[in-house]
């Protein structure tokens, strides 16, 4: 009987280990949410809306080619854009701003965008894009 009750009380309880798995899965959605936190705000203070973090953007997409995807598109207000009509304006806009845009930026100023993002290398070729203006066909290409 000792025994019996020995085993049965070492086996963690039904209850206790759905409790466990809430607490784990609870944890996991904080920590998701503090490191979704963080990228907007680094996302916010290094590509604002100014033309300077436009062209920094769509040099961010020529170079990675691979990429197919794109995963929210927001409007110029900062608004989620979901149907057809409003993605195709947002895109508009967006790109009429970017080629409207007479700013050429230097080193410097590329440096100072990303100080602190996770990009603080960059290939030669990368350096020379940030240098150049973007034509319409180069961001025909990257898209």
């Amino acid at each position: 009987e000792l025994e019996k009750a020995a085993v049965q009380s070492s086996r963690p309880c039904p209850e206790r280990c759905h409790q466990l798995r809430l607490r784990q899965q609870e944890l996991r959605d904080l920590a998701d949410g503090r490191a979704r936190a963080h990228a907007l705000a680094t996302q916010r203070r290094h590509y604002g809306v100014g033309d300077k973090a436009n062209k920094l953007i769509a040099c961010l997409v020529m170079r990675d080619k691979g990429r197919n995807w794109v995963g929210t598109v927001r409007d110029v207000v900062g608004k989620a854009c979901s149907s057809s009509g409003d993605i195709a304006e947002a895109f508009a806009q967006y790109y009429e701003r970017l080629h409207e845009s007479k700013v050429k930026f230097s080193g410097v100023e590329c440096a100072d965008l990303l100080k602190d993002v996770y990009l603080r290398t960059l290939t030669p070729e990368d350096r020379d894009a940030l240098e150049e203006g973007l034509s319409k066909e180069e961001t025909g290409v990257a898209l």
